[in-house]
């Protein structure tokens, strides 16, 4: 496809925002700690400069760059710059192992890459533009934009998403689904508010939370991970902004309402919105006894969809649901594609302009999940969302899991598939089976090989390097043979029987009051019966969510903050630097 001719009844993405940075130039558009903010004014400049280097490079419409870096302002006026020379931008997320990275690389085909911090990528054939070195983000006055105007239906980004087979396939975004994204959510913004954005580029959240934002003229604050992870540093963070609108995931905000500190800061946001995991009744009932007078939002959404589909106000008696059904945007279809009754289940359905063009490089299964839409006039689409879902009594659609085999963690779907296939690479084991259990954590289940000894620790360090973190299971247990029905399938819960069997019959050492109290701790939070002074809060399956809450709980039982990288320490060592606090704050006294 090539760039548009004039004119064009709707503008591009990065129109939309130069727009704003005409209207409201002074306006701070990008703050983050330790960074120079820039205001609007400023931030187009620099992503006009850029942008002008990447045309002199051969990027144009249907031309896909990666971004690759920790979250920034730098970051986002590369993101923008490749907008302006009429590009799309692949995000990739630097906590990704470079393996995955470099695959994804080579689907994509990109020639050039945009990086920050460093670049442990092995890729020879691509060029590489390194946003930290000077001069090249900057501000210049003076310096117009490049006036490339892309079709709606020119690539604006593609995303990396798992999909139903596990293997990680990109979904092409064009202007046309962002641009109604923005549309649709203008009539909630007012200009000047200021927004928190936290969500990885690799996501389709920072749609939300930063493109969104940038268009209807939002101040953005960046909330780096080492915030993000600590509830006293994002409560501080959130008094500071007081932001107007937040984005968390279930599990994040579960976390945070465990910090008093966290709750009084989350009580000055005027609304927040929840997506990308399932928001159990014990979640509502929780933030209403902590926050009764704000806005909660659960919001349902796909990256084949631009993001978000639906969403509605909850309350803790309310059924979970995802709001009423439009029609004109979603139905629910039985195995022909016709429409079900009420109260009925079926297969969610989407619709409208929001719609991705599909998976880069796969016709085939772009076919088979944006298929004609009947109601639609001729070469409308609908996406087959995959996701189970019926319309209750008052109209309202009720998510009610998969129809196929697909897990969701922490917003990202993915294949338990992907993951027991990583696993089994270890020559020690035979079979591995992985399930969430009931709190959503990834459990894996081994078989060793005959005459092999799994090593959890080495196991996991192994899938570091080729896994995201967040696909990494948090336990890891070794059986004899796993459990069968007796048509041959594996019996669910004897497994979780036989987990809870094989942790109940450990003792936990008796220590310290201090160490007791950790114990005990780390044992509710990570779901480990069993726990040891000599133990590390990773090596147990913690993870960064986890690790929230054991902090907000050190803090509020002890009186103590702790840095997030206290939890590298082993137990015994964590109750040793709680009671050199304790006993520094006694001194002072």
């Amino acid at each position: 496809m090539s760039a548009r001719p004039d004119p064009w009844p709707e503008p591009s993405v990065h129109e939309i925002f130069e727009t704003r940075a005409r209207r409201t130039p002074d306006t701070p558009a990008i703050i983050q700690s330790g960074h120079e903010p820039l205001s609007y004014a400023q931030l187009d400049r620099a992503a006009n400069r850029l942008a002008r280097r990447l045309r002199r490079g051969g990027v144009g419409p249907e031309v896909l760059v990666g971004l690759r870096g920790e979250r920034s302002p730098r970051l986002v006026a590369g993101l923008l710059a490749v907008l302006k020379a009429g590009g799309g931008y692949l995000p990739l997320d630097p906590a990704y192992p470079a393996p995955l990275v470099e695959h994804m690389i080579a689907e994509a085909g990109i020639p050039l890459i945009l990086t920050t911090g460093r670049c442990d990528l092995q890729i020879p054939d691509i060029h590489r533009i390194d946003l930290d070195e000077d001069g090249i983000v900057r501000p210049e006055e003076g310096t117009p934009n490049p006036g490339i105007r892309p079709t709606p239906e020119n690539v604006a980004t593609a995303i990396f998403t798992s999909g139903s087979t596990g293997i990680p396939k990109a979904v092409v975004l064009p202007h046309r689904a962002l641009v109604a994204r923005i549309r649709r959510a203008e009539p909630y913004y007012r200009e000047r508010v200021t927004v928190c954005q936290r969500a990885s580029f690799a996501v389709v959240g920072h749609v939300s939370d930063l493109l969104i934002p940038l268009a209807l003229g939002a101040t953005v604050v960046i909330a780096d991970d080492e915030t993000v992870r600590s509830p006293a540093a994002f409560a501080r963070l959130i008094r500071a902004h007081r932001f107007a609108h937040l984005a968390l995931v279930p599990s994040h905000l579960a976390a945070l309402l465990e910090s008093t500190e966290a709750v009084e800061a989350l009580g000055s946001v005027e609304r927040i919105v929840v997506s990308g995991e399932t928001l159990s009744a014990r979640h509502r009932s929780r933030f209403a006894e902590r926050l009764p007078d704000i806005v909660l939002v659960d919001a349902y959404g796909l990256t084949e969809a631009g993001g978000l589909v639906a969403s509605a106000k909850v309350g803790p008696k309310e059924p979970a649901s995802t709001g009423h059904a439009d029609p004109a945007r979603m139905s629910i279809v039985d195995e022909n594609m016709d429409d079900v009754p009420p109260g009925v289940a079926g297969q969610l359905c989407v619709r409208g302009p929001e719609l991705a063009r599909g998976y880069l490089g796969r016709p085939g299964e772009t076919a088979d999940t944006f298929v004609p839409d009947p109601r639609g006039a001729g070469g409308a689409r609908m996406l087959l969302t995959g996701d189970l879902a019926r319309i209750d009594a008052m109209g309202r659609i009720e998510i009610l899991g998969r129809t196929d085999s697909q897990i969701k963690v922490r917003g990202y779907r993915t294949h338990p598939g992907e993951i027991e296939e990583a696993i089994e690479l270890d020559p020690n084991v035979a079979r591995a089976l992985v399930r969430p259990d009931d709190s959503g954590t990834l459990r894996a289940y081994l078989v060793q090989a005959p005459g092999r000894v799994v090593d959890p620790g080495q196991l996991r360090r192994s899938l570091e390097t080729r896994l995201p973190h967040f696909l990494i299971p948090a336990s890891f247990d070794v059986l004899r043979e796993l459990p069968t029905l007796p048509g041959g399938k594996v019996d669910l819960r004897a497994l979780s029987n036989l987990r809870q069997e094989n942790h109940s019959s450990r003792a936990n050492p008796s220590g310290t009051p201090t160490e007791d109290e950790l114990v005990r701790i780390w044992s509710e939070e990570l779901h480990a019966p069993h726990v040891s002074t000599g133990d590390t809060f990773f090596d147990l399956g913690g993870d960064s969510l986890a690790g929230m809450r054991v902090l907000s709980r050190i803090a509020e039982i002890f009186g103590v903050e702790l840095e997030f990288g206290d939890l590298d320490e082993t137990l015994g060592e964590m109750a040793r630097t709680i009671e050199s606090h304790r006993e520094d704050a006694r001194q002072q006294l």
